[in-house]
């Protein structure tokens, strides 16, 4: 989904207070299993239950696994606003994010597939070169499409496959999120340990979880936008390693940073988010460098942060 979060082959964190390195590309399969038990649907509920033994049986390893398992939600469950679609469509994505690990697999080696690179993305106009098609229609009409990053070639998850396959089956709620998560993975995040977007969109983004976590408190899936806010939040304050916040050679906020601050004060002072920033932002400003890391480690044993 990530994805949710994002869905990116990215460079350790850089912890610019500790010392101390989180990965950041957790596990995306962790925010499910931590799922409040309220999300989990009636045991006796049996268009579930069978959808997650299905699920179980196919092979994380073969992207056709995708095929598979969105063919049989349909012929599982109706279309419609539904809870129980809402979190069966969980085990849809978990397996989504599993499958992707493994779907650079279905690549062929030493062949260009420059023309194919992120085609859905540009311009209707592009045509893909008749030797490349069966390759496109495999990954494409299994919820991926092909992208590059540090110049390899890569495959990626394609959200307009859940817009065309899933939403007619999802919570309007669910598909607000899924919307913002696909509009994410289109523009990126990071590469090769670097934040790719500007300070502007940084801090938007991170304003948009936090809205959409006070507009809808009872979402069934609920956990899976309070894991995006802490990422995001996490990378807010700390950087990553070649976008750090902090100078590795001095003490000091980098630029970038300043202006996402600067940014977040002047546009959303009165922001959860906000509230949270501003004391770190201006022990930075006063060159408090203990109260910058006492507050880091504050946010993180109060599970705000990685």
């Amino acid at each position: 989904m990530r994805k949710l979060f994002i869905l990116l082959s990215i460079a350790l964190l850089f912890c610019a207070v500790s010392c101390n390195q989180t990965s950041d590309r957790k596990d995306k399969n962790e925010k499910y299993t931590a799922a409040d038990s309220s999300t989990v649907p009636p045991s006796d509920n049996t268009a579930y239950t069978t959808y997650k033994t299905f699920i179980a049986t196919l092979d994380t390893g073969d992207i056709q696994s995708i095929g598979k398992a969105t063919a049989q939600y349909k012929s599982l469950f109706k279309e419609g606003d539904s809870t129980i679609n809402d979190t069966a469509f969980l085990l849809f994505d978990s397996l989504w994010d599993k499958v992707e690990l493994n779907a650079y697999r279905a690549l062929p080696a030493d062949v260009d597939l420059t023309a194919l690179v992120d085609i859905e993305t540009g311009p209707a106009s592009i045509s893909i070169p008749s030797h490349l098609q069966p390759l496109y229609q495999q990954i494409h009409t299994n919820g991926y499409r092909i992208s590059s990053s540090e110049g390899m070639f890569t495959v990626i998850q394609n959200g307009d496959f859940l817009h065309e396959h899933f939403y007619p089956y999802l919570s309007r709620t669910m598909q607000i999120m899924l919307g913002q998560l696909n509009q994410e993975n289109k523009l990126g995040f990071a590469d090769d340990g670097a934040i790719i977007i500007n300070p502007e969109e940084f801090t938007a983004r991170l304003i948009w979880w936090e809205k959409f976590i006070e507009d809808f408190p009872t979402f069934s899936s609920l956990h899976v936008a309070k894991e995006k806010y802490k990422d995001y939040l996490t990378f807010y304050l700390l950087g990553m390693n070649n976008t750090p916040a902090r100078y590795h050679d001095k003490e000091g906020l980098v630029a970038y940073f300043q202006k996402a601050y600067t940014e977040l004060q002047t546009k959303y002072p009165n922001s959860k988010s906000n509230k949270l920033v501003h004391p770190y932002f201006e022990a930075f400003q006063k060159k408090d460098y203990t109260t910058v890391n006492r507050i880091i480690k504050e946010y993180r044993s109060q599970g705000l942060m990685m």
